[in-house]
């Protein structure tokens, strides 16, 4: 008898739009679409650039505790850490849109489609690495910046 559950699990971007305020001026926020089941599961946040700067930073030093850990393993040894993910493509993702950006902030919409791109890619290999969906659950549902907007 075969219990495997199917599971569907969705991160991807439709929208940017821009936003001003008088506490941050003029900004682009992006529409992440989550879906983790069904298609009554699926959920849309407003995120703004730093909050995809503190997603990386969570990719990259886990990275960054592995190649430590690593360096210093007998090849022989067997270990299994369920909580460290190893996510080179995201990391090299991030990477690639890090030099996209400009040294100023940029609202011209060829320019903000193409951070899009960049974006969902980055998530798009998170989604594709990561054995389990908690850090893209994390990224979307437990926000702690109030809808993004820090």
């Amino acid at each position: 008898m075969n219990h495997s559950r199917h599971f569907t699990l969705l991160a991807s971007f439709l929208y940017f739009l821009l936003f001003q305020s008088k506490k941050y001026g003029k900004y682009a926020q992006f529409l992440v679409i989550y879906r983790e089941g069904g298609i009554r599961d699926t959920i849309g946040v407003w995120k703004r650039y730093s909050d995809f700067e503190a997603l990386s930073r969570k990719v990259v030093e886990s990275h960054d505790g592995c190649s430590s850990v690593l360096a210093n393993m007998s090849p022989l040894a067997v270990t299994e850490d369920g909580d460290v993910e190893h996510l080179p493509n995201a990391i090299t993702s991030w990477r690639l849109l890090k030099k996209r950006q400009r040294w100023f902030r940029c609202l011209d919409a060829g320019y903000l489609s193409l951070k899009v791109f960049l974006l969902e890619r980055f998530l798009h290999d998170i989604l594709f690495e990561s054995t389990s969906p908690n850090l893209l659950r994390d990224f979307v549902i437990y926000d702690k910046s109030g809808g993004g907007s820090g």
